[in-house]
């Protein structure tokens, strides 16, 4: 899966200390890749003379210790750091705990991405060196991976695509790309707790295959940086994972072949020892498998599969339900192509915003077998029982190493807070486990907050072409287009709130349900109560206490105009009856039992009661 925070991010960085940062770098790596007898207890010689820990190729299968073997395997990221974050805040304990839920699917083998790019951390901006703090983690994980009897395939260049260093010279980005393979490669050469190099995350996604649609550039420099790799390590498998399964055997624009056609060319296929594609479509799973079987006879892996639950209520195809079907239609495919592994996308659901950031959710956060109080889904058995199942022709055992290491396990320390002084930080409710963020946040603090719209009841989300975030009494909308209005800069932050955030329609929409869109009627003149303002806009008018707390809380901006005349309406939430008020956005409810009180007028719980009525509580 792309990793769509930062999928398309390309930053560049140059000084007179590079060449002491360089010295002082390259002499604390090889220091950490000299062998320091560090638990090795024998070398790749031996491993090939005996069979060894390696796992090996034979026609369609893996091999392991002269037996065939299944790959049972997940994607990971620990619980709480996700993408980047596995590294950035990495926390060894917290992540040896986490890697621990995947034994109870009685996983084998674990795939871990490395962020190559320097924002990332994992390499020096000035340098291209890789961090030897980041390596180290990467050892850690390697460590623990291994003490679980898993192996682990590394996924060696993910958040980057060459193009993206065009400030740089054509060798100076080779170069930084051979001493950041050179660095790991070399670090795991004899290790047999790895399973696998995979050499790019779904380079069809990326600048050059993708947007330039140039995949012969794409391949070429990929054929280069395999040929470094097989020059380091002969002891490893390589492949590379394809987001699309016919880009397997793409090799320039002409695009992929037919299935009875031969490859155009040199391709991803070329360069793998086994084929790895991902796909979430359990529907057509049958003939991309069967369109990878007429083009090679290597094995093949489904490295990435799995379907999202959430965000809740948002499309009725993401829940648990729908994701456990499609596990057990995925499995059943994989069976029935008799593929060499299995790898799920991904162990847990993510912390809420973990895929787009600043308050907004989407369905990358919900792939996860184990939500975020720690149990599991549904569709997690299919997994653990049914692959490769119990009539396969070969098992999913553990995949103990020879290789054994003690290093401590770290945790990074905290990066410091952000120091710009424009930073607001979002208001988080334990009330409900949601944040407030952004204009969202500044908004609702300024028109009312807590009274006037109750807590957040979602993240930021997606519907239609708006980002909308639930609130108890309210539904905001964001409206980034009315910062392009002629004068928008020459306004105040409070009229400028009002263009960018709007409040949902929802008392219009409960007033058109109830009277099948015709309105309530408009106020009889003669009837009308004392006091009450009358708006020719909607001809209705304001009752008088309603009306107080309307004009005290922004009531045009907060509310719209009225709808409605007061009606007498039983309580969802009680039984009782009471006054009411429909107005654009809201409907207000007269309390008289708490006369004298800040809370003799309240507001509906309009927003609650709309994702009530899709299915959310």
């Amino acid at each position: 899966m792309q990793d769509f925070s930062a999928s398309r991010l390309s930053r560049i960085f140059g000084s007179q200390a590079t060449t002491l940062r360089l010295l002082f770098a390259s002499l604390l790596l090889a220091a950490m890749l000299l062998p320091s007898g560090m638990g090795r207890h024998t070398s790749s010689a031996a491993h090939a003379q005996s069979g060894g820990s390696f796992v090996t190729v034979q026609g369609s299968q893996f091999i392991f210790k002269g037996q065939a073997v299944k790959l049972k395997g997940t994607n990971f990221y620990p619980k709480d750091r996700p993408w980047a974050d596995m590294w950035l805040k990495w926390n060894g304990p917290d992540t040896s705990t986490d890697l621990a839920r995947a034994k109870e699917i009685g996983v084998n083998s674990v795939r871990v991405l490395v962020p190559y790019k320097p924002q990332n951390g994992w390499t020096d901006k000035e340098t291209g060196q890789v961090v030897p703090e980041y390596l180290d983690q990467l050892r850690q994980f390697v460590q623990m991976a291994g003490e679980m009897e898993m192996k682990v395939t590394v996924a060696l260049f993910d958040f980057y695509d060459p193009a993206d260093d065009a400030a740089m010279s054509t060798s100076e980005i080779e170069t930084r790309n051979l001493l950041y393979l050179r660095s790991i490669v070399s670090a795991f050469a004899d290790d047999d707790r790895i399973m696998a190099w995979d050499l790019h995350n779904e380079p069809d996604l990326y600048k050059t295959w993708d947007d330039r649609r140039d995949p012969a550039a794409s391949i070429a420099w990929m054929s280069r940086m395999a040929a470094e790799i097989r020059r380091l390590d002969s002891n490893h498998l390589l492949t590379v994972g394809m987001a699309d399964f016919s880009n397997l055997f793409t090799a320039d624009k002409s695009g992929a072949p037919a299935e009875d056609e031969p490859p155009r060319g040199l391709t991803p296929a070329d360069l793998s020892d086994f084929l790895s594609f991902h796909s979430y479509n359990a529907g057509n799973m049958d003939w991309q498998i069967h369109y990878i079987r007429r083009h090679s006879s290597k094995p093949i892996v489904l490295q990435e599969t799995g379907w999202p639950t959430g965000p809740p209520c948002t499309n009725p195809d993401y829940s648990e339900a729908q994701q456990q079907f499609l596990y057990g239609a995925m499995v059943q495919a994989a069976l029935k192509g008799d593929l060499a592994g299995l790898m799920q996308w991904q162990l847990w659901d993510l912390p809420p915003n973990a895929s787009l950031g600043g308050g907004r959710e989407s369905h990358e956060d919900y792939f996860g077998l184990l939500r975020r109080d720690g149990t599991w889904k549904a569709a997690m058995p299919l997994l653990r029982d049914g692959w490769p199942g119990p009539q396969a022709t070969t098992p999913a055992p553990p995949l103990p190493s020879v290789t054994t290491s003690s290093l401590p396990l770290t945790i990074m320390p905290k990066r410091p807070a952000p120091t710009d002084p424009n930073y607001r930080p979002p208001i988080y409710f334990p009330e409900t486990g949601h944040s407030v963020w952004g204009v969202f946040r500044d908004y609702w603090r300024r028109f009312g907050g807590l009274e006037i719209f109750g807590y957040p009841l979602t993240e930021q989300r997606l519907e239609g072409d708006l980002w909308v975030q639930y609130f108890e009494r309210a539904r905001f909308e964001y409206h980034p287009d009315n910062a392009k209005l002629k004068g928008f800069d020459q306004l105040g932050k409070e009229d400028q709130y009002k263009l960018l955030i709007q409040l949902s329609r929802l008392g219009a929409d409960l007033v058109n349900n109830k009277t099948g869109g015709k309105g309530f009627p408009p106020a009889d003149a003669a009837g009308r109560l004392p006091g009450a303002n009358f708006f020719s806009e909607t001809g209705h008018t304001l009752h008088p206490k309603l009306g107080e707390y309307w004009r005290a809380h922004n009531g045009l901006t907060n509310f719209g105009y009225p709808l409605s005349e007061p009606v007498e309406e039983r309580s969802q939430a009680d039984g009782k009856l009471y006054t009411v008020q429909y107005f654009e956005r809201t409907r207000l409810e007269l309390h008289p039992e708490n006369a004298g009180t800040p809370y003799e007028v309240q507001l509906g719980l309009l927003g609650r009661e709309l994702l009530a009525s899709k299915g959310c509580r």
